[in-house]
């Protein structure tokens, strides 16, 4: 099981959501007919981020529901704390970001208080994306300067590109913007070059976007 959500996730990762989603939802079959909850609920989250980015809102709901019903019930923090993320995500998605910002700020303390800098980190780019959305420009700055010097140089990868794209979206609406434009189509390519097509297509995705 453990295998086939491995392999799903680095598909994803890669580019190839279809993919990606065919192999988890493989491993969430086979953890239902084996009654294995844990792994239903890992599967399901995963799920729901993947069905956000494939705006299938009602769909990633769901599965979140069911996966932080679980975290909850098995007081699994640091689970449940992820599902907030993909929330926010999901909500600012469905252009309701208003107070999304508060649960990501729950798990950002819970991170910290658990000394997981890459989750810390992750987390703060969904603060930023979420304050952005809400036009709430310098909160997101202030989320910047709070999380810059640990966040920038964060040894996870996937974790410190996410900061970068955010952190510099932050950048665009405070008036930067050319400089901004640039840094995003470096770290797109970047990302491209090194097998991370899913966050490649997030960056780019900020490129042409209008400054909040």
């Amino acid at each position: 099981f453990i295998a086939q959500v491995l392999l799903g996730d680095d598909i994803h990762a890669s580019g190839d959501v279809d993919g990606g989603r065919r192999a988890i939802e493989q491993s969430l079959a086979a953890a239902r007919q084996s009654n294995a909850n844990l792994l239903i609920a890992d599967d399901s989250y995963m799920l729901a981020d993947i069905a956000r980015e494939q705006r299938q809102f009602v769909h990633a709901a769901q599965l979140l529901q069911e996966a932080e019903a679980y975290y909850i019930a098995q007081n699994l923090k640091v689970n449940l704390w992820d599902a907030w993320i993909t929330e926010a995500r999901l909500q600012t998605a469905q252009g309701k970001a208003a107070g999304t910002d508060a649960k990501v700020r729950q798990a950002i303390e819970g991170y910290q208080s658990v000394k997981d800098e890459a989750r810390e980190c992750g987390a703060y780019a969904v603060l930023m994306q979420s304050y952005l959305a809400q036009k709430k420009v310098n909160d997101a700055s202030r989320a910047v300067t709070a999380s810059r010097q640990s966040c920038a140089a964060t040894h996870e990868y996937d974790s410190r590109m996410l900061y970068a794209i955010y952190s510099t979206r932050v950048k665009a609406a405070l008036g930067d913007v050319a400089q901004a434009r640039e840094e995003l189509q470096a770290t797109a390519r970047e990302l491209q070059t090194n097998g991370w097509g899913q966050l490649a297509r997030e960056a780019q995705s900020g490129i042409n976007r209008q400054p909040f």
